[in-house]
């Protein structure tokens, strides 16, 4: 992880609820070696009334881009305090899927998170050859853990009315499930008797 950030603020509010408000740009940003085009956000933090030092707000960022993925309409509710970070709520469009997620990251090292996607066209999903003809509507969703350096995730999607190159399998459900460094997955369309299964390990 590389890059360079600017951060510009301005402080607020009188007494115990100060807020603080400002904009960030990152620029030249590396991630696992693939570049992300610069990051324009805004922000706004207000401390809560109270003794726990807890501060809550909003971060929004019209885009983030790397590659082919492009995440839009970011917005973000948080809270902040000296054990935690905690995501209340964040919305975005990712490859023209609709994304909400909640999650909480603690800073003696562990985290959980759920993000919902879809409903959404399998066929508007961008990226998907025009070739494949995909037609049909799916939703997903995906609950991750850290605990103690080992990660852990479960993906489970539904699908519906699924048709693939001018074949009809009708609804499908999958899921993927990582712990560590394994995986493994199922994928069914109980109408046409289809199963696949999948296994194998995740490259960092």
């Amino acid at each position: 992880l590389s890059g360079h950030a600017t951060v510009s603020a301005a402080l607020s509010g009188r007494g115990q609820t100060p807020a603080v408000e400002g904009q960030a740009e990152v620029t030249a940003l590396v991630v696992q070696g693939h570049a992300v085009e610069p990051i324009e956000a805004s922000f706004r933090l207000a401390a809560s009334p109270g003794p726990d030092s807890r501060w809550e707000g909003t971060i929004q960022s019209p885009r983030i881009r790397s590659d082919q993925l492009a995440i839009e309409q970011i917005t973000a509710a948080l809270g902040v305090d000296g054990e935690r970070l905690q995501i209340t709520r964040a919305r975005a469009r990712a490859a023209a899927v609709p994304v909400e997620a909640t999650g909480v990251w603690e800073w003696a090292g562990s985290g959980r998170s759920h993000v919902e996607l879809g409903p959404v066209s399998l066929g508007a999903i961008t990226g998907v050859p025009p070739a494949l003809r995909l037609g049909g509507t799916g939703r997903a969703t995906v609950d991750a853990a850290i605990n103690r350096g080992v990660t852990t995730a479960t993906a489970r999607a539904t699908l519906d009315q699924v048709a693939a190159a001018g074949v009809s399998l009708g609804a499908g459900q999958a899921e993927m499930r990582v712990r560590g460094a394994a995986l493994d997955g199922d994928l069914s369309f109980p109408t046409r008797r289809l199963r696949a299964k999948v296994s194998g390990r995740v490259e960092t």
